[in-house]
């Protein structure tokens, strides 16, 4: 990436070499009214004919902020003045748990994909930037990782969301609306430092570029090495079979050690529809249940349950109605196959 070149042409180039969006595409915009949503849009508006899009606005409502209205309205005057479509969902979030921060960002991607069948969009790009990027990179350093979570933020995914802004910083960004005299919203939580990212992002990123200026998309470009690597277990495994709700992966003794992690990765993301949610305590999990290390069953997370048969191990996700793991109500989601030759040997 050459500073010489504007934004726009490099958003040009990313989604083109990335292959992010194909010509006479439908691509629903998320559009939050932050810098980088709105800068997506107005440069994917701009550059509609080059790319041949055709564009419609999402916008997701979580109601948890005195704000919320106000950031809805600005979005859909936004988008009248621009002329493109626009939908608007309001969703509910009850954390039960997990954070309110988890529970958001669950109901906000499948409100979009719910917009984006709606009306027909085949892509939902995002406004996540080499910035964003960055600082994924350092959380999961700091919190603990491998070369799988070093991935990150991936451009295009397997659900059909693209993130044409990982080419460009977030003040190149804002660089590039206040330029064109943009405004946008400012969401109050992100200069909150209770949470881990906004530490990352008020202390020690500005650290880093005093070292390295360009800090930014040098752990953009790992991430994106790192990919690379995490592809090598996304080709279907020899003898893997997928069937309704579950996966069987052949224990191969011939598959090389590091490789397992990768395929099983891909197992859970087949069944799972990503890898969100899955650590590397889990896949080492996994790995010990693959080679016969640990014990015959582990429970995962998304009510994802792994079990040792024989020749396979195989993966299955339980309905979301069934009682929690540990509950007394629950039972044992299938009984002991006869062809099983551990089926008597104690779970995990």
């Amino acid at each position: 990436m050459t500073r010489k070149r504007t934004l726009p042409q490099r958003v040009i180039e990313y989604c083109r070499t990335r292959q992010l969006v194909r010509p006479q595409e439908r691509v629903l915009v998320a559009v939050s009214g932050g810098a980088d949503s709105v800068a997506l849009l107005i440069l994917l508006r701009d550059l509609r004919p080059v790319l041949s899009l055709d564009l419609v606005v999402g916008h997701v409502d979580h109601g948890a902020r005195p704000s919320a209205a106000d950031d809805a309205d600005f979005v859909q005057c936004l988008v009248e003045t621009l002329g493109v479509p626009f939908t608007l969902r309001r969703v509910h979030c009850e954390t039960r748990g997990r954070s309110f921060e988890e529970e958001a960002r669950n109901r906000r991607y499948e409100a979009l994909h719910e917009m984006a069948r709606e009306v027909g969009a085949t892509r939902i790009a995002t406004g996540h930037t080499a910035t964003d990027q960055a600082e994924t990179v350092i959380l999961r350093l700091i919190r603990g990782t491998g070369p799988l979570g070093l991935a990150a933020i991936l451009p295009a995914t397997r659900e059909g969301i693209v993130r044409p802004l990982l080419c460009a910083t977030r003040e190149e960004v804002r660089d590039f609306l206040r330029s064109r005299g943009q405004a946008w919203r400012e969401d109050p939580t992100n200069a909150d430092r209770r949470f881990l990212r906004n530490r990352v992002r008020a202390e020690v990123l500005p650290l880093l570029r005093d070292l390295n200026p360009r800090i930014d998309f040098t752990l953009t470009a790992l991430a994106e090495d790192l990919e690379g690597w995490a592809s090598l277990g996304e080709a279907a495994s020899p003898g893997t079979r997928e069937a309704p709700g579950e996966v069987l992966i052949p224990r191969d003794p011939a598959w090389p050690h590091p490789l397992r992690a990768y395929r099983l990765r891909e197992a859970w993301a087949r069944l799972t529809g990503g890898v969100r949610g899955l650590s590397r305590a889990h896949l080492e999990a996994l790995v010990r249940l693959w080679d016969g290390s640990g014990g015959a069953e582990t429970h995962l997370p998304c009510r994802v349950i792994a079990r040792r048969e024989g020749p396979v191990l195989r993966l299955w996700q339980e309905p979301p109605d069934r009682p929690p793991q540990g509950s007394r109500r629950r039972a044992r989601p299938t009984g002991p196959r006869p062809d099983d030759p551990e089926a008597n040997r104690p779970g995990r």
